[in-house]
């Protein structure tokens, strides 16, 4: 799975509402998307307001403006995770929303003298969601009322063309990029230099790496040359630096529009910059298949599993189940292994843990419950909880076993036709078995986020969650169309433990 890390909506000069963008990144089966509109803190703050939207993890950013002065052009630098609270990103927010404004207004007002039928207050109709005023903008406007065809038009060069100059071109003043990256340091943001071709800024790429000034490079963009790109590469090897794609995407507000997932980011790259965030160590296991999914941990010692999953036969048949033990304990620092046999989902998952149990506390965990023989997963959800119900943890302490209830009638798959396939997945039928697990929750700040399926048995399940999580609060979400594509929200999401201080 792989993620667009640079891409842009109505929150700058894109043409794409920012709410529409997760789907569009769902349905090409990307795992996770940067909102990183220029110079605001919008589309940030929406990533922070909706960190999973459609199945996508949506990651905060922003595409910040500065100038090379000495090689005279302007440079975008991507700003990860940036702190919004801070003063200096604000400012540059500020100042940057008010010198746009200022110069397209001039640009409108001799549009107008040019154009008679033109009146500013149409342009300003498309910077309703951003608060700026962008060409593109205008130019949409100037389609409306017929006088050209399209935004990058004879007519756009003619106005806000830079060789030859435009007539109505009037360029705001940028901070110097060195000013620009202080900005996003005092942000706390991870900074990666964008699409270096484009404003043919490799001297100045090489004097901030060299500088140590940048965390990594946009090595992977539709307008980076190939000469560029191998050479980015090269640098990110040498200086231990983040290996990034993105898009571009600014849908039809572009001359050459790049779609969504046109360039991307492979997803080890964004866990390790998140696991540096975090201060937290990561490891890479060479040769051995292994999805949050698959496992849960008791923070104590203890990891619980399923022989279903990490036995199958696709994943690591090189490896006994001795040998599986023993990779988990040395890489997550634990001292036994629960294996419960089977899980509910041998097909998409091999029979993943999180839809089966969960550690809710050291000594506690909670176990799919079902007294209902016709019930399709009643078999292993008994099973599961008279071994849970025998077994000790790595402490040495008896469990304590909680009952999760099952959905009363099994989620049956619905307009299966509706459902984006990505090659290589099992095809869906009406009618088939949904893995509907209510067992399937993500832990969060102060909360519970708990799957719902439209079932006479969903509140119930939220009392039940409740009762094991008293000081969080559990909130339902409907999630049966998550389940008709396979998995749910834990699957798709998952929990990140706080760090210990060292």
């Amino acid at each position: 799975m792989a993620g667009d890390l640079h891409t842009h909506s109505t929150c700058s000069d894109g043409s794409v509402p920012i709410h529409r963008l997760p789907l569009m990144a769902a349905r090409l089966g990307l795992s996770a998307l940067a909102l990183s509109d220029h110079d605001t803190t919008l589309s940030a703050q929406y990533a922070y307001d909706h960190p999973v939207q459609d199945g996508v993890r949506l990651i905060p950013a922003a595409e910040l403006t500065g100038y090379d002065f000495e090689r005279s052009h302007r440079v975008h630098l991507l700003t990860f995770w940036p702190d919004l609270d801070c003063p200096a990103l604000r400012r540059h927010c500020d100042i940057m929303r008010q010198r746009r404004n200022e110069c397209a207004l001039q640009s409108c007002r001799e549009i107008e003298a040019l154009y008679p039928q033109f009146r500013t207050e149409q342009a300003l109709e498309y910077a309703q969601d951003s608060g700026v005023l962008f060409k593109s903008g205008i130019m949409q406007a100037l389609q409306q009322l017929g006088l050209c065809d399209g935004i990058y038009t004879g007519l756009y060069h003619e106005l806000f063309g830079w060789e030859p100059r435009g007539k109505c071109l009037h360029s705001p003043t940028y901070p110097p990029v060195r000013e620009v990256l202080a900005t996003a340091k005092a942000a706390g943001a991870v900074v990666v230099f964008a699409h270096p071709t484009v404003y043919k800024s490799m001297p100045l790429l090489r004097e901030l790496v060299a500088e140590g000034a940048i965390d990594g490079i946009e090595v992977h963009h539709p307008r980076n040359s190939p000469e560029d790109m191998a050479e980015c590469a090269e640098l990110c090897k040498k200086h231990d630096l983040i290996v990034t794609g993105g898009s571009d995407f600014h849908g039809a507000n572009h001359g050459k529009p790049h779609p969504v997932g046109a360039c991307v980011t492979e997803d080890d790259q964004i866990a390790r910059k998140i696991c540096e965030i975090a201060d937290v160590d990561s490891y890479r296991t060479e040769g051995f298949v292994l999805e949050g999914g698959s496992i849960h941990v008791d923070g104590e010692g203890t990891v619980l599993t399923t022989e279903m999953c990490l036995l199958s036969e696709g994943r690591n048949p090189d490896k006994s189940k001795e040998e599986i033990e023993q990779m988990i304990c040395d890489y997550l620092g634990c001292e036994k292994v629960l294996w419960i046999k089977d899980g509910i989902d041998p097909d998409e998952t091999n029979g993943h843990i999180d839809d089966v149990a969960c550690f809710i506390a050291p000594g506690e965990v909670a176990c799919i419950w079902t007294e209902d023989k016709n019930h399709p997963f009643y078999e292993q959800a008994q099973a599961a909880y008279k071994f849970l119900s025998e077994t000790t943890d790595a402490k040495g302490r008896k469990l304590k076993v909680h009952k999760l209830c099952l959905t009363k009638k099994p989620c049956l798959l619905e307009g299966a036709d509706t459902i984006d396939a990505v090659e290589g997945t099992i095809p869906r039928e009406d009618g088939e078995v949904s893995i509907a697990s209510y067992m399937n929750f993500l832990i969060v700040n102060g909360g519970v986020i708990l799957p719902q399926y439209g079932d006479a048995n969903d509140a119930l399940a939220v009392q039940q969650v409740q009762a094991m999580f008293p000081d969080r609060r559990v909130v339902g979400v409907q999630t049966r169309e998550v389940a008709f594509g396979g998995g749910n929200i834990h699957c798709i999401t998952q929990q990140q433990p706080a760090p210990q201080h060292r």
